[in-house]
């Protein structure tokens, strides 16, 4: 289960990789064309928003294969160390909840929304599309930790100790 997991958190740093540059050139296009020759491209804030919806969800996710989530170091670490052990759990699993409640209501909103988006004409449910793929890759990699042997669970990951990218 940890070689799928750190196989596909490798596969999601290179997809947020991707986001991050199209994102960039997409908004150097749009400012470089409005600076130099004055011409508006108003799909371009559309498909900026759902880039950024994307990066910003799917690095949450990715956010808690590395343990970047936030935590209160202070009161935790003055615990013994089941009780460390304990809190860690009931972290993961609170995570994997609010990952789950984040991809059952985004997929609802999916499911709901029939009009289109002005600019581009696309489906506005691609709109919710981040929030239920960044659910469950956070309901994913949370559930990963709360299974992951008591031994483990004092080791923090960091973003360099997964797979090489290459």
């Amino acid at each position: 289960m940890e070689s799928l997991a750190n196989f596909l958190a490798a596969g999601l740093r290179r997809v947020l990789a991707t986001l991050l540059a199209v994102l960039v050139i997409v908004s150097a296009l749009e400012t470089g064309a409005w600076a130099f020759f004055e011409i508006s491209w108003p799909a371009a804030t559309e498909i900026q928003g759902l880039l950024l919806a994307t990066f910003a969800l799917l690095a949450a996710a990715y956010g808690v294969f590395c343990r970047f989530h936030l935590g209160v170091d202070a009161l935790v670490t003055r615990l013994p160390p089941t009780a460390r052990r304990l809190v860690a759990r009931c972290v993961a699993l609170g995570v994997v909840l609010l990952g789950l409640l984040l991809a059952f209501y985004g997929w609802a909103l999916v499911r709901q929304v029939s009009n289109t988006l002005p600019a581009t004409g696309w489906p506005a449910a691609v709109g919710y599309l981040p929030a239920v793929l960044g659910g469950l890759g956070i309901a994913f990699f949370g559930l990963i930790e709360a299974l992951r042997p008591s031994s483990q669970t004092d080791n923090a990951r960091t973003a360099d100790s997964g797979p090489a990218d290459d």
